[in-house]
């Protein structure tokens, strides 16, 4: 499935759209457009937009608008991809598609009803209380806007207050929970099972959630996933090189590895990107129990108990949203030391989110750079 997202890549919006859809494992082309001229005739505002804006998503179907609609939709298609794997008898496949084997820490609308609930939460709040703020000081530094008050600046501090005292939450809920069960480098008897989920679990969870959640959106058999030969040739050789990514980041094969393979994906051009080939199933990302290397030679580990989600024990569409949305309000100058240096659990969250395998790869074509400091 090839969608076209009909924008301009510097938008933050068309960003975080991209970065989601890398996950979600869809193709997506960038439509480029000129602002406020190729938006603003009227069949744009017909078809498109009713109210001329960016982003808007093409589909085989129509269009979509609005950055939360377009990121919903695509953390949707990622379950009817998983839905539309089921074997004849009703069962789901051995072939996990477009999940590995060996599953990832990842599940861009949730594992039940109840966090897809929760992702949607998360998203709306990145919107009304980050995003909004955030735009008044960028109309401000871009001289087309009137410098924002204290009241301003005391509203969208309160956000960030309850964003960083809810990471301090689960920091503190993480740290309670290794303490209580050992820390995981203390261990010497580890086996797989510990790090990764076995296939009966990964299987019925997978299933469960699938559909589940295909049954509320109607999409049950919306998708017949038919693969040629070599595409299933291509997937096996997937496989084996998470494995063995896998095993060398455990220590199971070759010792202690401590840098990842890095992914190469390729892109049409800096102006009309596909994410087709950037994508968590080709990553070094590791399973939900494990490990996640990030970074080439010489570059950072990341342990998997530094890493916070927002929503259940998985990366979700909220954590990719809420980061993007972190990273344009660290981007206005005014902003940026202060957010430091006031929310360091939340510039914390941002830059681990951002710095795993494919955010990176993804920011890398996008032209995002993570601030460190």
């Amino acid at each position: 499935m090839v969608l076209s997202l009909i924008g301009y890549l510097d938008s933050p919006f068309v960003q975080r759209v991209l970065l989601v859809a890398a996950y979600a494992g869809v193709q997506l082309k960038l439509v480029p457009i000129i602002p406020d001229q190729d938006n603003e005739t009227e069949a744009y505002r017909l078809n498109c937009h009713p109210m001329q804006r960016i982003p808007v998503m093409k589909t085989d179907e129509g269009y979509l608008f609005e950055t939360n609609a377009i990121v919903r939709y695509l953390a949707r298609t990622e379950v009817m991809l998983v839905s539309g794997n089921a074997g004849a008898d009703g069962g789901v496949s051995n072939e996990k598609i477009p999940h590995p084997q060996y599953p990832i820490p990842y599940a861009l609308y949730g594992h039940s009803l109840l966090e897809s609930t929760a992702v949607d939460s998360w998203l709306d709040f990145a919107i009304t209380h980050i995003d909004y703020y955030t735009k008044q000081f960028y109309l401000w530094e871009q001289k087309v806007g009137p410098q924002p008050g204290a009241e301003v600046k005391e509203k969208f501090w309160k956000a960030l207050a309850g964003l960083e005292r809810r990471l301090a939450y689960l920091k503190e809920t993480r740290k309670a929970m290794v303490q209580q069960s050992g820390s995981l480098t203390t261990r010497t008897a580890m086996t797989d099972e510990d790090f990764l989920w076995n296939e009966e679990e990964y299987r019925t969870s997978r299933a469960t959630r699938d559909n589940r959640l295909s049954a509320v959106y109607n999409v049950a058999g919306a998708i017949r996933h038919r693969t040629s030969e070599k595409e299933r040739q291509e997937r096996e050789k997937q496989l084996e090189n998470i494995k063995k990514t896998t095993d060398e980041a455990l220590g199971v094969a070759e010792g202690d590895i401590r840098t990842s393979r890095r992914v190469s994906a390729a892109w049409d051009s800096a102006a009309t990107p596909r994410i087709s080939g950037i994508t968590p199933r080709t990553s070094g990302m590791m399973s939900a129990r494990g490990s996640v290397v990030v970074g080439g030679a010489g570059g950072q580990v990341v342990q998997r108990q530094e890493l916070l989600f927002l929503v259940g024990d998985s990366l979700t569409a909220a954590d990719l949203v809420l980061a993007m949305a972190l990273h344009a309000a660290l981007s206005m100058p005014p902003l940026r030391q202060d957010i430091i240096s006031t929310f360091p659990n939340s510039f914390k969250y941002y830059k681990n989110v951002l710095t795993l395998p494919v955010a990176a790869e993804v920011g890398k074509a996008i032209h995002v750079n993570v601030i460190k400091a």
